[in-house]
């Protein structure tokens, strides 16, 4: 795990002293070495730089960037590749030799052997660039799910990349004109999703996609070469339950011990619910020594996961640690975010995330975050709630929905226009498919500049086929949507704050390309959630011990607000400071208002606005 940066610069202004700050200003990504590249070509400059955390090979010979061929090759590369020693032997085989033991140095050889097709071969997490000096291009690429980030930025001569956005401030000509239509998109989902950034000229590259910049031409295309969408039109598999049960635990089992391939410690997040418990239950099972895992506790607070994740620790037998999260954490860590994720960012539970990321930090440098388990069987309660309105919606007659169509115009229906003017699935899930936090009326009062509503991977739904009912096109959006861009980007900014390595082993892709092919009542069977994984999970957990009630991780944020960032918050809505010429104070400090007063208690949107 890593940070990468770099620049074409056709200006030849930039020089080594530029790659340096680029990549420094990553060294929470990568403690444990420093490397940069610079070469002036005939008409441009170019330069890649590397921050490392050491987790595979830790000797100096896999060092970043890496060069092949008298440096006509060259590579940054952040993430694993948990196949490479598959890999090697396939390229053992074709005549290839190796220098390292490194999975750094299996990727740029793949790419001699494979070209732009090498990702196909990988299980992995990954963002990397390739410069390739023979053809003169410059390659990015990004994972299929998306759990390494990537941005890049091209205006008047200069073409930057990094894993985060502070890496371009750097560069002293960088435009850092806010992008208006990305506030708004913040407003209404929490988030911005890919591939926009706050500012204008900065793009987050999507996850199964990669970049070919033609250097010479100084232009670039942008390529998928894989779509969950593309596995959720597959024929459903026509095989009984017991048989997708054992075929998706042979596949847990691979993936969750591939996650184990380090020469560095590794542990566990720990929660009480069934997907982190499932991890640490099959690695138990399957692994000699002790599972090092990890939980913070919120004392006193409905959202405490610690007394059951102990339980399931001692079930396991693991080496486990708790920490109550306590003011003095929230103090240290609140004015870090805006470091650390670089562009607003409203989950919560960013900050739980990098407290349990720097309690681990003390004994591990490689965890596991057991994300994705939701989007992959179901887990949400959303998904259960729009099933449930979708089947008393569709059994309505449309005579009826046109009466009740009034009812969109009150504040409990605002944010779901369309509700009942809705006349099939597709209508409905177009409504329904948004997590929105601020609805369109809301945003309109608070962002006083212009805007437009952007597209976004939500309106990818009109893609999935009818061979997959309600629940299954949910749990594709999710995958592609607020996994990305929310869930995602909280562990690894998290994670790597403390300089550790997150590592999602339900991220495997083969578990989504099974997933997405099995029926949605191995699901949600009978008002089940995660039905499979929860039969998987008996296996090894006495069902009387597991929490059979979703919790999140987010903590008592409301309370938080309203005593420890009560003050700080009105004092940066009443600053000097405050950007007026984009966001409406008035509307902003009423709201916020009412919720100290207790007129309302939308905590989530406060915690936005803060």
């Amino acid at each position: 795990m890593c940070g990468i940066s770099g620049f074409i610069d056709y200006n030849q202004r930039l020089d080594i002293s530029i790659i340096n700050d680029m990549t420094n200003v990553l060294a929470h990504r990568g403690p444990d070495n420093s490397g940069t590249e610079f070469s002036q070509e005939s008409n441009y400059n170019i330069s890649f730089g590397h921050r490392r955390l050491s987790i595979i090979d830790l000797s100096a010979n896999a060092n970043q960037p890496f060069f092949y061929e008298s440096k006509n090759y060259w590579l940054v590369f952040n993430g694993e590749i948990y196949n490479y020693k598959e890999v090697k032997k396939e390229l053992l085989k074709l005549g290839y030799k190796f220098k390292t033991n490194s999975d750094t140095e299996i990727v740029l050889i793949s790419y001699l052997e494979w070209g732009n097709s090498l990702v196909d071969k990988f299980i992995g997490m990954f963002s990397f660039a390739i410069f390739d000096k023979n053809k003169q291009k410059l390659l990015l690429f990004r994972d299929r799910a998306g759990v390494k980030p990537l941005f890049y930025y091209f205006k008047d001569g200069t073409f930057l990349f990094s894993s985060e956005i502070k890496s371009f401030h750097k560069f002293k000509q960088f435009d850092n004109t806010i992008d208006l239509d990305s506030v708004a998109l913040f407003f209404r989902h929490g988030y911005i999703d890919s591939p926009y950034s706050i500012y204008k000229y900065v793009k987050k590259l999507k996850p199964g996609h990669y970049l070919d910049f033609d250097i010479q031409n100084k232009s670039s295309n942008i390529y998928k070469y894989w779509d969950a969408i593309d596995y959720y039109n597959k024929p459903k598999l026509d095989i009984s339950f017991n048989e997708g049960k054992k075929r998706l635990a042979d596949l847990l089992t691979s993936a969750f011990n591939y996650r184990m391939v380090s020469d560095v410690p590794v542990g566990l997040f720990l929660s009480g619910g069934y997907d982190s418990s499932t991890t640490a239950a099959i690695l138990s099972s399957t692994n000699s020594s002790k599972i090092n895992t990890f939980t913070i506790g919120f004392e006193g607070s409905s959202f405490d996961e610690s007394k059951n994740a102990e339980r399931i620790a001692k079930h396991l037998n693991t080496n486990h640690e708790t920490l109550q999260f306590k003011q003095q954490h929230l103090n240290e860590i609140i004015n870090k975010i805006p470091f650390y994720y670089d562009e607003p960012f409203g989950d919560s539970s960013a900050l739980p995330s990098i407290l349990v990321s720097k309690m681990a930090s003390d004994k591990v440098k490689v965890v596991l975050s057991s994300d994705a388990g939701d989007e992959l069987f179901a887990g949400y309660p959303k998904h259960y709630q729009h099933l449930n309105l979708y089947t008393i919606i569709s059994k309505t007659p449309n005579f009826l929905k046109n009466k009740l169509a009034f009812l969109e115009n009150f504040k409990r229906f605002e944010h779901r226009k369309g509700l009942f003017s809705s006349r099939n699935i597709n209508d409905l899930l177009k409504v329904r498919l948004e997590t929105i936090v601020f609805n369109d009326r809301e945003v309109n009062e608070m962002v006083k500049a212009n805007y437009t509503n952007r597209k976004t991977l939500f309106d990818e739904f009109k893609l999935i086929n009818d061979g997959n009912d309600f629940i299954n096109k949910l749990l594709c959006i999710d995958y592609k949507t607020y996994l990305e861009n929310d869930i995602l980007v909280k562990v690894d900014r998290a994670t790597m704050s403390q300089s550790i390595e997150g590592r999602e082993p339900y991220l495997d892709h083969r578990l989504l390309e099974f997933s997405s092919r099995l029926p949605s009542k191995f699901k949600y069977n009978n008002g089940i959630s995660k039905y499979i994984l929860r039969e998987i999970n008996k296996e090894y957990i006495p069902d009387s011990i597991m929490d059979k009630n979703k919790k999140g991780f987010g903590g008592p944020v409301d309370i938080w607000l309203k005593k420890f960032l009560k003050n700080e918050l009105l004092l940066l809505i009443r600053s000097n400071q405050f950007p007026e010429h984009i966001l409406n104070r008035s509307y902003i400090e009423k709201f916020v208002l009412k919720f100290n007063n207790e007129i309302h208690n939308e905590w989530y949107k406060v915690y936005q606005i803060f």
